[in-house]
C-alpha cells in the first residue's frame, strides 16, 4: 500500500517516494519497492481513479493519450501528459512500443495498467519488467496461468486449492452429462442453479467452412446447453424453483462476418431459453439469457490487438468488458430478486447494441 505525502507551496501535493508492498511483482510484507511516478496505461474513468489516488499519496503521475483524448479531463489531471499519436486505440492505447518510449522519456518507475487494455497482457508486463520498471498487477508469469480457466484450475489444485467441483475434460455427449450431474448432485444435491457458458469458435467465410465447422460450433454452444438444461430441468421441477442462465452472444443478435456458425449457435439460445420460459415457467423456474458483448475473455484475447482495439472502439462507453461485469448479471438473475424476470435477453455490451 502507498504509504507518506509532502504538500508543497498551496497545499499541492508534491512528489514523494511511495512504497507498494511488493517483490518481484508480487506483494510482499519483507521487501518494499519505492516509487514516486507512475505512468497509468489506460484512459478515460479509468485513468481519473488511478490518478486521483496517486495524487492523494504524493505520487506524480504521467498520462498517455490518443489525439482525439488530448483535452480529455485524465490528461489535465496528470503531473504529465504524453501524446501517443493516432486516433484509433491500436494506432495509440494499445501500441505496446509508443507507450514504452513514454516509460523511458518520462523517467517512470511504475506503470499501471487500469483495467481492460493490458492489465491481463503477460507480454506487456513482461516488457515492463525488463526495463526495470514497477509493472503495478501480478507477475507476467501469473498472468499467463490465470489467464486461462483450465491452466487455473491446475494450478490451484496442484497447491491443494480446490474449487467448484466439475472436469476439465470435454463433455460431448448425454451420458456424460449426466454422469456429471450425479457427482454434483451426490456431494451437493441437486442443481439449483444452470448458467451454461460452453462456447467455442470456428471462425471462416461460409464458403470456406467445412460442415465439420459449423456443426462443431452448434454442437457445443447450442445443443450442449440443450443437453445440461434438460438434464437440470428435472430436479428443478420436483423443487418448482430453478434459474438457468443461458449465455448467448451479441453475435446472435447482429451477425458477424466469419462466424455464420458461432452467430447461429448463440441466435439459437435466444429461442431456446425464451420456449423453455415458457415450457416451465408454472414450475417456479426462471430461464434467462445475458448477450455480452466484446468482453475480455480467453477467446477475444486470442485475436490480434488491431482487431480487439476496433471492437473497443465500436463500443459507446469506449472500452472492452470484463467478465466480471457479465458475473454480476448472471449472479442478479439467479437471485430471488429476479423472480419476475423470465424469458429476457440481457445485453451486456457497453451500448453496442440497443435494440
Amino acid at each position: 500500500m502507498f504509504y507518506g505525502s509532502e504538500s508543497g507551496p498551496g497545499g499541492r501535493l508534491q512528489p514523494s517516494p511511495v512504497g507498494w508492498e511488493m517483490r518481484n511483482g508480487r506483494h510482499s510484507d519483507n521487501h518494499r519497492v519505492v516509487f514516486s511516478k507512475v505512468l497509468v496505461a489506460n484512459r478515460g474513468e479509468i485513468a481519473v481513479r488511478v490518478i486521483r489516488a496517486c495524487r492523494e499519496q504524493g505520487v506524480a503521475t504521467v498520462a498517455v493519450y490518443s489525439d482525439l483524448d488530448r483535452d480529455a479531463l485524465y490528461v489535465r489531471l496528470a503531473d504529465e501528459a504524453y501524446a501517443l499519436g493516432g486516433q484509433t486505440a491500436a494506432e495509440s492505447y494499445l501500441n505496446t512500443e509508443a507507450i514504452l518510449g513514454v516509460v523511458e522519456r518520462s523517467g517512470t518507475d511504475a506503470v499501471h495498467p487500469g483495467y481492460g487494455f493490458f492489465s491481463e497482457n503477460a507480454d506487456f508486463a513482461r516488457a515492463v519488467t525488463e526495463r526495470g520498471v514497477t509493472f503495478i498487477g501480478p507477475p507476467p508469469e501469473a498472468i499467463e496461468v490465470m489467464g486461462d480457466k483450465i491452466s487455473a484450475r491446475l494450478a490451484a489444485e496442484r497447491v491443494g486449492v480446490l474449487g467448484v467441483p466439475g472436469t476439465t475434460d470435454f463433455i460431448t455427449d448425454p451420458d456424460q452429462v449426466d454422469a456429471a450431474f450425479i457427482h454434483v448432485e451426490e456431494e451437493f444435491g441437486p442443481v439449483e442453479v444452470l448458467v451454461a457458458n460452453a462456447g467455442i469458435t470456428r471462425d471462416g467465410l461460409v464458403l470456406r467452412m467445412s460442415d465439420d465447422d459449423f456443426t462443431d460450433v452448434i454442437d457445443t454452444n447450442l445443443i450442449g446447453s440443450f443437453r445440461v438444461a434438460r438434464r437440470a430441468l428435472k430436479a428443478m421441477m420436483r423443487a418448482r424453483w430453478g434459474r438457468i442462465i443461458l449465455v448467448s452472444s451479441i453475435a446472435g443478435r447482429i451477425g458477424q462476418t466469419g462466424q455464420a456458425n458461432y452467430s447461429a449457435s448463440k441466435a439459437g439460445l435466444v429461442g431456446l431459453g425464451r420456449s423453455l420460459a415458457k415450457e416451465f415457467s408454472s414450475r417456479g423456474i426462471t430461464v434467462n439469457i445475458v448477450a455480452p458483448g466484446p468482453i475480455l475473455t480467453d477467446m477475444l484475447a486470442a485475436l490480434p490487438e488491431e482487431q480487439q482495439a476496433s471492437y473497443a472502439e465500436a463500443v459507446p462507453l469506449g472500452r472492452l468488458g470484463q467478465p466480471g461485469e457479465v458475473a454480476e448479471v448472471v449472479r442478479f438473475l439467479a437471485s430471488d430478486g429476479a423472480a419476475y424476470v423470465t424469458g429476457a435477453v440481457v445485453p451486456v455490451d457497453g451500448g453496442l447494441f440497443m435494440g
